[in-house]
């Protein structure tokens, strides 16, 4: 797929994802957050928490990184002298040693790739490569701590080994999603989004069509499409909550939802938390749920009103 139509495909994509939103139900929803402001001209995309409370989020537009602490809920800049291009999906290791960024060019012009920071000293300590015109997308880990990376316009997934996760190295797609549909339109090429890990397999939205796949790590990399009680709109980041559920941000209705499977081959889709403005992705920390909003609408010029020139992450508290 050439950078232009990447860029079309990418824009309009996000641009569904805000129509049928009102001003006012947007506010509405706001409302209820409170907010965690990060910077200005962040448009951010990618959040996670980690082990120790801290979070990380990224920015789409600038290429930087933040770190929200536990204690203070203030965004001060991470890694300030990296020179990252498009900020995407952020992962930490379970020992809260490093941060995993997905760092692409959002025309493709340059190849994606994963960047590893220092937690401690916020040094890089590798990267790896990931192949031409890619969209290294979201990242997670199994529970013997290998890394697997979504990238949504090569229709793959990654996987760096644990013994591995500190050598630079130019990385071959693990799995091939050559069952994986690319259309026309909106969502064109753009598949494998959000990545989530669960007992010996993982769990990858597809953006452009709005299914889940379940693709097992231990049993030959069996693959197979999840029947879900209805589909999923655009959906974005993946989340495990502490019930098994899955957390799924759909970018195309404003909603966030969770997908209860049951008997591992049927998920049932309940929405959570509605009217939210250009949601990306989402973390869940001390039961509370952190949304970016991404303002996209603004970025790619489909909202010609002002945006806020304060960015922020929408923090809700879940129910008992």
């Amino acid at each position: 797929m050439k950078a232009s139509q990447v860029i079309k495909t990418l824009s309009t994509a996000l641009a569904f994802g805000l129509i049928g939103l009102s001003a006012s139900t947007v506010a509405n929803a706001e409302k209820k957050a409170q907010k965690v402001y990060i910077d200005e001209n962040v448009f951010p995309e990618g959040i996670v928490a980690a082990p120790n409370g801290d979070k990380y989020v990224g920015g789409l537009e600038n290429g930087k990184i933040y770190r929200i602490g536990k204690k203070t809920n203030k965004a001060t800049a991470f890694a300030a002298s990296s020179k990252l291009r498009n900020v995407v999906g952020l992962e930490v290791d379970p020992q809260n040693r490093r941060l995993f960024v997905c760092d692409v060019d959002k025309t493709t012009a340059k190849n994606p790739q994963v960047i590893v920071f220092s937690l401690r000293s916020q040094k890089q300590i590798a990267s790896y490569q990931l192949g031409e015109s890619g969209f290294c997308n979201d990242l997670t880990f199994d529970n013997k701590g290998n890394l697997f990376i979504t990238d949504s316009l090569q229709k793959a997934i990654f996987k760096v080994a644990k013994k591995d996760l500190k050598t630079s190295q130019t990385l071959k797609p693990w799995y091939e999603g050559k069952q994986w549909p690319v259309k026309e339109g909106a969502f064109g090429g753009f598949t494998a989004n959000g990545i989530e890990y669960i007992n010996g397999n993982l769990y990858v939205a597809m953006y452009n069509i709005g299914d889940l796949w379940e693709i097992s790590t231990t049993n030959k990399q069996q693959a197979r499409k999840i029947k879900l009680s209805r589909s999923l709109s655009a959906p974005d980041g993946l989340e495990l909550d502490k019930k098994g559920n899955l957390l799924v941000v759909e970018g195309g209705s404003g909603k966030l939802s969770t997908i209860s499977l049951q008997k591992s081959t049927f998920g049932k889709v309940t929405t959570i938390l509605e009217n939210l403005d250009s949601p990306t992705t989402v973390a869940l920390d001390q039961g509370k749920l952190w949304l970016p909003i991404s303002q996209f609408d603004h970025l790619f010029g489909f909202n010609k009103a002002d945006h806020d020139p304060k960015f922020f992450v929408n923090v809700y508290k879940l129910n008992p």
